[in-house]
């Protein structure tokens, strides 16, 4: 279970690794966006980590999948679907992951990349088992 101070804490991780500015660690994962992390909008927007479940954004543009947290109101029309239990219990591990990774008193950029894929990775493999709702 993810407490509402650990939840802070992976979020403010998300907001730093996802701008520009966060140049200490020589991290070469990138996803659709260019960031670290697979999300929509201009920015970071806070994750309820305390949660039993998330939305994850996922676009088909021009015949490619795209997958992304969406917390950003502006975007909340995309076509999304709900990770829940178990599912949000493997994204939240891989986030404490990357958090200690990160975290680490000799950070190890291997360690950190590996965290960055399998958030990823799930993200997308959840994106074509779950059914996606389009409003």
């Amino acid at each position: 279970m993810i407490t509402k101070d650990m939840s802070d804490h992976l979020n403010g991780l998300a907001r730093k690794l996802t701008t520009k500015q966060f140049n200490n660690l020589p991290i070469l994962y990138k996803t659709f966006n260019g960031s670290c992390i697979p999300f929509i909008g201009k920015e970071w927007v806070d994750v309820d980590f305390t949660l039993d479940y998330c939305h994850i954004a996922s676009l088909e543009l021009n015949g490619k999948k795209y997958v992304g947290f969406n917390e950003s109101l502006e975007f909340d029309h995309y076509p999304y679907f709900t990770i829940k239990n178990n599912d949000f219990n493997i994204i939240k591990s891989a986030f404490f992951e990357l958090y200690l990774a990160v975290n680490n008193a000799h950070p190890v950029v291997s360690a950190i990349e590996l965290a960055l894929s399998k958030i990823h990775d799930n993200l997308y493999e959840f994106s074509e088992k779950l059914e996606i709702i389009k409003e």
